[in-house]
């Protein structure tokens, strides 16, 4: 049985309920408290007759696309400039829910029906998390579709800067950008 079939026959029953009681309590003239109580066992026991409930769905043309539960949240005191997500899967779940951070450019720019844009409620957002995260998602895709492609930037560890291994990633990064600049500079110049 589904939910929003439970409602109306519960209604139904306790209406049927309700039409029982003010039945017996129209035949109270005149009769004693043990004659009642043994007609209101008698009305008690009665079962009272479910309707058929459709076995068929409805059609899906009424059901809206996106549902989103209205939830009453506590505001703030203040304004919020700057949003830092540590180690938060909130890029995940955005992702999950077909939903992008709105910069203004509307459904046609992510060519796709079924995502939706909504307009973050801060200035600017930082998304920190560890590499080796299994839920970490990165945010910026779901800002803007142009960073795809791009590799989220490494944050230098507080104790001495950047360790070896990090530097070294990024020196070969830079090189095979500067290497491809190069290639594409000489294709052309012929």
């Amino acid at each position: 049985m589904s939910g929003e079939n439970e409602i109306p026959l519960y209604d139904y029953i306790i209406d049927s309920l309700n039409a029982k009681l003010a039945d017996l309590e129209s035949c109270v003239d005149g009769h004693s408290k043990e004659e009642l109580d043994s007609v209101k066992d008698v009305y008690m026991n009665v079962a009272v007759p479910l309707p058929q409930l459709s076995p068929e769905l409805p059609p899906t043309q009424d059901v809206p696309k996106r549902y989103t539960a209205y939830i009453n949240y506590t505001k703030l005191l203040f304004k919020v400039d700057t949003f830092f997500a540590v180690g938060s899967p909130l890029g995940v779940f955005l992702a999950l829910r077909n939903i992008r951070i709105g910069i203004g450019r509307g459904q046609e720019y992510w060519e796709q029906e079924n995502i939706s844009e909504d307009m973050p409620a801060c200035r600017q957002m930082f998304n920190i998390f560890h590499p080796y995260d299994p839920v970490a998602y990165r945010v910026e895709p779901l800002v803007c579709k142009e960073y795809f492609g791009k590799r989220p930037v490494l944050i230098p560890y507080h104790r001495g800067g950047k360790r070896l291994h990090i530097g070294f990633q990024e020196f070969t990064e830079n090189l095979a950008v500067r290497t491809h600049a190069i290639k594409n500079y000489m294709i052309s110049a012929r």
